[in-house]
């Protein structure tokens, strides 16, 4: 996942995704990061540095529960915090 520009915009790169984003789409972020996070939201989030892009399955208070789509290509789920949130996909931009 790489950032691009000045917008809250990230271009796609992995197959955790697949098929809803496929390397080389373009992702553009909601400017509410976690204000309306529901169940089902793909969201862009910190982990150790990286940018990550996943959906959420679980929502509790503070946490919530993350994972591909692709369970071939996911990793194992991740437990993330609210704050690791960069933002909630609000649209997308084929490749």
């Amino acid at each position: 996942l790489s950032f691009l520009g000045l917008t809250k915009r990230y271009l796609i790169s992995g197959r955790s995704m697949l098929p809803l984003l496929k390397e080389g789409d373009i992702v553009f972020l909601s400017r509410k990061k976690r204000d309306h996070l529901q169940r089902g939201s793909i969201v862009v989030f910190d982990d150790h540095g990286n940018k990550k892009i996943k959906r959420v399955t679980t929502l509790a208070e503070e946490t919530c529960i993350v994972e591909g789509i692709n369970a071939a290509e996911s990793e194992v789920p991740h437990r993330i915090d609210r704050s690791q949130i960069r933002g909630v996909v609000r649209s997308v931009l084929s490749s």
